[in-house]
């Protein structure tokens, strides 16, 4: 089991075949039905960090500005199928759900081979969690620029 704190909610993630499956509650308050969707939205924007610092990384590689090569492994935000539901556990509650590879996402890493099976692990996961408070305040600061 491996567990992330990002966006406001304490997550546990745990292998399970392979999908990752996952648990998470608010840090804040008591989680509520309108948690679902914010939980959703922020396993969603997994992926959309690694993909400004790949295309800047790149930007800087192509402009001569830097002769070292990172690498940095992209993955599409659409990668993932990401279901969650509200569990009443204790007094608190729960969002309980999976992350699973999109059905493009397994043709793309299986590389066209059917019989290869492509498994999403908790690494993976958790690496982009960590990320996505990182993409979400590139957002902020990008919004507060334009604002003025």
């Amino acid at each position: 089991m491996a567990i992330v704190e990002s966006c406001g909610y304490r997550f546990d993630f745990t292998q399970d075949g392979t999908t990752v499956v996952f648990g998470a509650v608010r840090m804040d308050r008591v989680v509520t039905a309108d948690d679902v969707k914010l939980v959703k939205e922020s396993l969603q924007d997994m992926g959309k960090w690694e993909v400004v610092v790949k295309g800047f990384s790149d930007l800087v590689g192509e402009a001569g500005l830097s002769k070292a090569a990172p690498t940095i492994k992209t993955f599409s935000p659409d990668a993932y199928d990401i279901e969650a539901q509200l569990k009443e556990e204790k007094e608190n509650g729960a969002i309980r759900g999976k992350v699973s590879l999109s059905k493009e996402e397994r043709w793309r890493r299986n590389a066209g081979d059917p019989g290869k099976e492509s498994a999403l692990s908790v690494k993976e996961i958790t690496q982009q969690m960590v990320n996505v408070d990182k993409w979400r305040n590139l957002q902020r600061a990008i919004s507060s620029l334009r604002s003025r």
